[in-house]
């Protein structure tokens, strides 16, 4: 698989296991845990029956609801944190792999839309306590 690009990574090790997000450069109301480890990633969001931030998976080029309480919208990322395509993932459905993806931005159904996320869009992260002091 895959890896993120070495200016994508930095971002990301910077805000920790959390981080708020911006779309194409605009800071938008969405914090996102960020779930790098196999355990982590392999949770994931089961068991919740509210999803009131995101959770980005990475390394990840597919998801599945198995288990899930709710539905979720998740948008899948190449290496630079650009959308190569934004769907619905309705409970108890798998996705297949996607080319050219390294990792998937997870949310409850319209918290990427309506922040304005669509394919082509660029997504990164800033640490959260950054954003308070701003």
């Amino acid at each position: 698989m895959a890896r993120l690009a070495p200016a994508e990574r930095e971002r990301l090790r910077a805000c920790g296991d959390r981080g708020r997000l911006h779309v194409d450069g605009a800071p938008v109301d969405l914090v996102v845990d960020v779930a790098r480890s196999l355990g982590r990633r392999t949770v994931g969001l089961l068991g919740r029956r509210e999803v009131p931030g995101g959770l980005l998976l990475h390394p990840c080029s597919s998801v599945h609801s198995l288990g899930m309480l709710t539905d979720l919208e998740v948008a899948y990322l190449d290496r630079e944190l650009q959308v190569l395509e934004v769907t619905r993932l309705p409970r108890w459905r798998m996705h297949l792999p996607r080319r050219r993806a390294v990792a998937v931005l997870e949310t409850a159904v319209l918290g990427l839309t309506a922040r304005g996320v669509r394919p082509g869009s660029v997504l990164h992260l800033e640490p959260v306590a950054a954003q308070a002091s701003a």
